[in-house]
């Protein structure tokens, strides 16, 4: 007969009793959120009865938790204001196209979507929404506090304000989110980074679009007092400092100790204080380092460099038009009115640039493979390009290539245009989508 190992008593009440006072060992549960539950009496966050509100949602989450918004627009004070102190997701079922939260703010109520604070939220992920029209002093779309590191990803996030710091995310107070695959646009603020803000925080920044924003100092980022950012991948474009005494266009440097490390990405038609300029540096001991990054080569750089501070132009920075399908739109009032499209043509210098010792198997704005041509473009978008031989069409010698690569495996091809190492009827497929197409890019 097998023995039979029994635990003993002790044990298994030792067990039971930590199972219940660490929450989420249990195992983490879906909450579910539809705007059309709206005035259902038996809201209880489940599939059947929905929250109407995202707040409440968020209220009976526990740690490991996923808060799963349906589509719809949701507005009202339990759909802003909402805090987050421990380690959930919150997302979108449908995307930032189709999920809003809308604040509605004004100057006579303000408000702002999210507030992230303390250590314990650093696991939250926020996924797949747009917040549009906040006010708030600091933060108009996003406040990370108090150590708070969450994830923000593949949001939307625009015409938020904040009268001091941030106009859409504010870090601050040794805050260290991940701010990835987002497209931040048409936000400001008065004094300190038109779209994100840093103050002795240490913001990861990937894979973004950051265009249209506008504040006093640094159009787009502002890193100030001790902050240590990463800029990675990321396209800061058209992003305005005040027209009349603002520095730094694009990015804003200043108090002592802080550090900002930009490689792979673009920095186009910033301006500040009447002229053109991508960014700016002042008092000591404030570092900038760039590497593998298209700087406009005409544009004026306001240094304003005290004792101790520098910037560092490293390897593979270019100066070339990156050659975008289309540049957005300021209006006369100096308001954001038309977004770009930040994708780039086919003979972008912008392609195959960035850093060749970049390995990755993350995706790009669009959600398409990183890497592909067997190396990182600069730039938040990642060129796949069909157009093998660069004539401006698809068509017959472009399958040639196709033809002598045919079911090659584990290669970095011309040819592997979906990015899976391997040349095969996949790739044929996208290739005759494209057939005799002007302008091959994906």
């Amino acid at each position: 007969m097998r023995a039979r190992y029994e635990y003993p008593f002790s044990l298994i009440i030792i067990v039971l009793i930590l199972s219940l006072a660490i929450p989420g060992t249990l195992g983490a549960i879906t909450i579910y959120v539809d705007d059309d539950a709206v005035g259902d009496p038996c809201q209880t966050g489940s599939v059947s009865y929905p929250f109407a509100a995202i707040k409440d949602a968020v209220l009976a989450a526990d740690p490991c938790d996923v808060v799963l918004v349906a589509d719809g627009s949701y507005t009202g004070p339990d759909n802003c204001g909402i805090e987050v102190s421990i380690p959930i997701t919150i997302e979108s079922a449908g995307g930032p196209e189709v999920t809003i939260i809308d604040c509605q703010a004004s100057l006579a109520d303000a408000k702002r979507a999210f507030y992230f604070y303390g250590s314990a939220s650093s696991g939250a992920i926020l996924d797949g929404f747009t917040l549009e029209n906040g006010l708030m002093y600091t933060g108009g779309a996003i406040v990370c506090d108090e150590s708070a590191s969450p994830t923000i990803t593949n949001c939307i996030i625009r015409n938020c304000q904040a009268i001091s710091l941030g106009g859409a995310i504010a870090c601050i107070s040794d805050s260290n989110p991940l701010i990835t695959h987002c497209n931040i646009y048409g936000n400001s603020v008065e004094d300190y980074g038109g779209a994100i803000m840093a103050w002795a925080s240490s913001p990861i920044i990937k894979n973004s679009i950051i265009a249209g924003n506008k504040s006093s100092y640094g159009g787009a980022i502002a890193c100030l007092n001790q902050s240590e950012t990463e800029i990675y991948n990321c396209t800061i474009v058209q992003n305005r400092a005040d027209p009349v005494q603002g520095s730094g266009g694009g990015i804003y440097c200043a108090y002592d100790n802080t550090d900002v490390l930009i490689t792979n990405s673009i920095l186009w038609e910033n301006t500040s204080a009447g002229i053109r300029n991508q960014y700016a540096l002042s008092d000591d001991f404030v570092s900038l380092t760039i590497s593998y990054t298209d700087i406009q080569p005409d544009m004026e750089v306001i240094i304003i460099v005290a004792d101790d501070s520098m910037v560092v132009l490293g390897d593979g920075n270019i100066g070339s038009d990156p050659l975008f399908v289309s540049l957005g739109t300021w209006n006369v009032g100096g308001e954001w009115e038309v977004n770009g499209d930040y994708h780039v043509h086919v003979n972008s210098p912008v392609i195959n640039s960035g850093d060749p010792a970049y390995l990755s198997d993350n995706v790009d704005i669009d959600g398409q493979p990183r890497v592909h041509g067997g190396r990182v473009d600069m730039g938040a978008d990642e060129t796949i390009t069909i157009d093998i031989d660069g004539d401006g069409r698809v068509d017959l010698s472009d399958f040639a290539v196709i033809s002598q690569e045919w079911l090659l495996t584990d290669v970095v091809s011309h040819a592997d245009f979906d990015s899976d190492g391997d040349v095969n009827l996949a790739d044929l497929v996208i290739f005759l989508e494209s057939w005799f197409w002007p302008i091959p890019t994906i």
